[in-house]
């Protein structure tokens, strides 16, 4: 919780963030808030323009404004380079552009600036640095992950290392830098055996920086030859120790890679080959889900702990 916001604040911080994650159903992370931007425009709940001018003055990166009389708002914002819209690497600009989200949907512009107080426009600032942390780092999110370190946690929300030191301070300094055996995938999220060539979820090889957040991925149960104890297909749990089929529904008993070259005995849960990367007997069946249905099922999971975690 943030010390420095009222319970009042705090309980409007809050609604306007999951309202927000309700209306944009957002449910990708991290957040490229230059493509978020463009999903506001084209869902039109509400009138938005962004310009970019260099105008603008130094103390600001960018800064929102309500135009009462079209029932519209704009983001103005200092030039930034056609490639961080694509990926958004400056992660200071990622914070800045959530940060004037927060502005608009906590309902700051109503009331001009000038016709505030300087305690009130200090309080709506802070309620807009806690709406981009909570968007950005969601609680139930970051309490999942198992980074290496700070800096690791920064780079997976695409925020600062000091934005990310607040969200975790706000949370009471959870204990998530917890070592773990393996490698997080970067991009699903499976936790990976040391030494695996390629991940067994998405396929992608393994690379020298891991990801920090682990989602489970479901697989039938199997003894320590790899053989299923339980038929992915048809449930069947009667396999005797030398089954290679299912004796009800013939789905084999092994996953094994799909290369006969290779011809691995892969976990039951793998969509691809750990050694060589080629498909699975079970993937190319059908038996398993979509990474991505599994990956954005686990996040949409963590997203409803939102309310429960702060």
């Amino acid at each position: 919780m943030n010390p420095r916001l009222s319970a009042e604040s705090l309980f409007v911080v809050g609604r306007s963030v999951r309202r927000f994650i309700r209306e944009y159903d957002v449910c990708s992370f991290p957040l490229n808030c230059f493509r978020l931007l463009d999903t506001i425009r084209e869902k039109q709940l509400i009138r938005l323009d962004i310009l970019e001018t260099s105008r603008l003055s130094a103390a600001f990166d960018a800064v929102a404004g309500y135009f009462p009389s079209v029932d519209s708002y704009a983001i103005v914002m200092k030039p930034v380079p056609e490639r961080w819209k694509e990926r958004s690497p400056d992660r200071r600009c990622n914070f800045t552009l959530a940060h004037e989200l927060g502005h608009i949907f906590c309902g700051h512009l109503a009331i001009p600036g000038q016709a505030k107080s300087p305690e009130e426009r200090l309080r709506d600032d802070l309620e807009a640095d806690e709406f981009a942390g909570r968007l950005l780092m969601p609680a139930g999110l970051v309490r999942a992950c198992r980074p290496r370190n700070l800096s690791a946690l920064a780079e997976a929300f695409l925020v600062s290392e000091q934005a990310a030191a607040r969200r975790l301070e706000n949370l009471g300094n959870p204990d998530i830098f917890t070592p773990v055996r393996g490698n997080i995938c970067l991009r699903c999220g499976l936790l990976s055996a040391p030494g695996a060539a390629y991940c067994a979820a998405c396929g992608r090889k393994s690379g020298p920086a891991p990801g920090v957040l682990p989602v489970p991925y479901p697989a039938a149960p199997a003894d320590k030859t790899g053989r299923v104890t339980r038929c992915p297909l048809c449930r069947n749990t009667e396999f005797s120790e030398n089954a290679r089929f299912c004796r009800i529904c013939g789905t084999p008993a092994f996953n094994t890679c799909a290369d006969e070259s290779c011809a691995r005995a892969c976990h039951p849960g793998a969509r691809f080959c750990p050694s060589c990367g080629s498909e699975t007997a079970y993937a190319r069946r059908g038996l398993l889900p979509e990474w991505k249905d599994v990956r954005g099922a686990f996040i949409r999971r963590q997203l409803a702990k939102e309310e429960d975690a702060e």
